[in-house]
């Protein structure tokens, strides 16, 4: 079904200022339909290419990517700080996900993995001290021998 002229331009400066509004511009203005591809450049230069369907819902790629990998290094330097606090260390060098298993130091040295998810949100620690802690025996195994 065709549509006007009129009805073409409302949607392309909708669509314009909508990219404008996320700080973007609009690098073509052939607007055709909501499903046709538009070039966009984001504020940081990248460009990009979207229908105006999706321009409400998604947004630069390249940024998006940027923003991951910021927040996955912010990420990883809470859950050192957070192992720090309980006298420990973050052994594993990166973070994926709050799922994802990461190793660990407590400061006895015992190692084990676990995700940030379950020792911020669930309370857990050094799962060998816990057990030590709860049964009243030696903290490891070659203390339990030497006695």
């Amino acid at each position: 079904m065709p549509v006007s002229k009129a009805f073409l331009q409302k949607k392309c400066r909708t669509t314009q200022r909508s990219i404008a509004a996320r700080g973007g511009r609009l690098v073509n203005s052939a607007y055709e339909s909501v499903n046709a591809p538009l070039t966009v450049e984001c504020m940081r230069g990248h460009l990009f290419e979207a229908s105006p369907k999706n321009i409400f819902r998604t947004w630069c790629p390249a940024c998006h990517a940027l923003d991951q990998k910021e927040m996955k290094i912010h990420l990883y330097a809470r859950c050192s700080d957070w192992a720090k606090a309980q006298g420990g260390v973050l052994v594993s060098s990166a973070y994926e996900s709050a799922r994802s298993l990461m190793t660990w130091r407590c400061h006895r040295g015992h190692e084990w993995t676990a995700s940030a998810d379950n020792l911020r949100n669930k309370g857990s620690w050094c799962p060998t001290c816990a057990i030590a802690a709860r049964a009243g025996r030696p903290r490891t195994r070659r203390q339990a021998a030497n006695t």
